[in-house]
């Protein structure tokens, strides 16, 4: 049964990353993480019988995209930021959707996603949309074999983002040049971070190509009743599911999907990690 707790997921995650950011050598001239997350966004769980079901997540007028850039060998500096607040005039907006088909497997644990895929744009960018086009795949998470865990009202979805066939970067670019992410009208860092430009990350031409794999590293949402207002009584993430089915399924308005995408070689080191560095924190910048 899964019974895992944020706190115990938290203290081996630091350790982790402690030992593998730290003792790790420098093995790209481009170490460079871009790091998105997403918050107040809309989440809902459609049931389609015993065992499956659709999921779709998306933003809304309250919605709030904060974008970081930072070296994944010193994950303590930021290096870059362009923020983007949706429905306040003069802070840009951005439009992201997320979504695929749950089914339960044999057995405790066994939970996939099936065609799941990540597409988000910021709308302040001239560069045709989307901005980020990537497959996901849900992954084991520490203990959690299938990496989909619901313990005390949250439920926390991890996984694996994958550069889409006959794409070159989950950075997308149909031109095949630079990659840029332009935040709102005041959110600049001192000299305009990494890139010297306000409100704005980049990833050079010649380094995009080196973002073909990422983390979800959170899809994380509070919940309390099911669709037909049942309160949700379950302990686990089988047993949710599984009562979804009966009560039509769940959502809610305020989640978070917390995006890594790291340049490889680093790259190998998520699935070990399972969960970006910055994943737990949520940056409400202002």
């Amino acid at each position: 049964m899964k019974q895992h707790t944020k706190s115990v997921a938290i203290t081996g995650f630091v350790a982790t990353i402690a030992l593998l950011s730290f003792g790790a050598p420098r093995a790209s001239a481009d170490a460079t993480v871009v790091h998105v997350d997403y918050s107040s966004v809309s989440v809902g769980y459609t049931a389609g019988g015993a065992g499956t079901g659709t999921f779709s997540v998306h933003d809304t007028s309250a919605s709030v995209a904060l974008a970081q850039t930072f070296d994944r060998l010193n994950p303590g500096v930021t290096l870059d930021r362009a923020d983007i607040f949706n429905g306040i005039p003069g802070r840009g907006s951005f439009s992201m959707n997320f979504g695929g088909t749950l089914n339960a497997g044999a057995g405790l644990d066994n939970l996939s996603f099936v065609g799941a895929a990540l597409r988000a744009t910021d709308a302040n960018t001239t560069m045709a949309a989307p901005s980020l086009l990537a497959n996901f795949r849900n992954t084991a998470f520490g203990a959690d074999a299938d990496g989909i865990i619901y313990s005390n009202g949250v439920l926390t979805i991890h996984g694996m983002l994958e550069t889409p066939a006959g794409n070159d970067s989950i950075l997308f670019n149909p031109a095949g040049g630079a990659w840029t992410y332009s935040g709102r009208g005041d959110a600049g860092i001192p000299g305009g971070g990494a890139d010297g430009a306000n409100n704005q990350i980049s990833v050079d031409a010649s380094a995009r190509s080196n973002y073909g794999t990422g983390v979800l590293a959170l899809l994380e949402i509070s919940l309390r009743a099911y669709a037909d207002g049942t309160l949700i009584t379950a302990t686990n993430a089988d047993e949710l599911f599984a009562q979804a089915a009966l009560h039509g399924g769940f959502g809610a308005l305020d989640g978070d999907l917390k995006v890594d995408v790291v340049p490889a070689p680093g790259a190998a080191l998520l699935g070990v990690l399972g969960l970006s560095v910055l994943g737990w924190a949520k940056r409400r910048l202002a």
